[in-house]
């Protein structure tokens, strides 16, 4: 099993969408049939939309970590009938790596006696679920790409770094 670990670059990341993009220094060796997981995400949150600072602790929003260029056989059923028409993401295929259940948002104060708050998303799942890579053959690995979205697929502004930890396991019958 390997662990890969993604931070994302603070000056692109303050105030900017919670995408991370890491090119590694040596190729990462991927087995055929591997399978991926999430190990744990932390990110501090600006805003989505128009909701910002203590409102975002009045919303209960589950979230969904996106694989950007990895395939995974996933598959997203939301539909907002509101926008349909315009909605690219709704019933379509999509590389879901984990969904965040709602209330995983804490309002954390910056210091001690502060009154400012940072509004961060910390979450490592009691079981990682892995998924299957659509990998027949090994590849090598030197960029991979994360987004975190809404359920709806809204852009999350963040306002600090985020990091992800991934976990990919090779098949039992190939060697580590």
């Amino acid at each position: 099993m390997r662990l890969i670990i993604l931070a994302s670059d603070e000056k692109d990341n303050l105030g900017g969408p919670a995408t991370i993009d890491n090119t590694f220094n040596a190729d990462i060796k991927i087995e055929a049939n591997s399978k991926i997981a999430l190990s744990s995400i932390t990110t501090e949150i600006a805003s989505w939309g128009d909701v910002s600072g203590s409102d975002l602790m009045l919303e209960y929003e589950d979230y969904i970590v996106e694989l950007l260029n990895l395939d995974v056989d996933t598959y997203y059923g939301y539909t907002n009938t509101s926008s349909a028409s315009t909605n690219p993401i709704n019933g379509s295929r999509r590389n879901i790596l984990a969904t965040i259940p709602a209330g995983q948002l804490a309002k954390v104060s910056v210091g001690p006696g502060s009154s400012t708050y940072e509004y961060r998303l910390r979450w490592t799942p009691a079981n990682p679920i892995f998924l299957d890579l659509s990998n027949k053959k090994p590849f090598s690995l030197r960029n991979l790409a994360v987004r975190l979205t809404r359920y709806d697929g809204e852009t999350i502004m963040l306002d600090g770094l985020m990091f992800i930890n991934i976990l990919v396991k090779s098949p039992p019958h190939s060697l580590e």
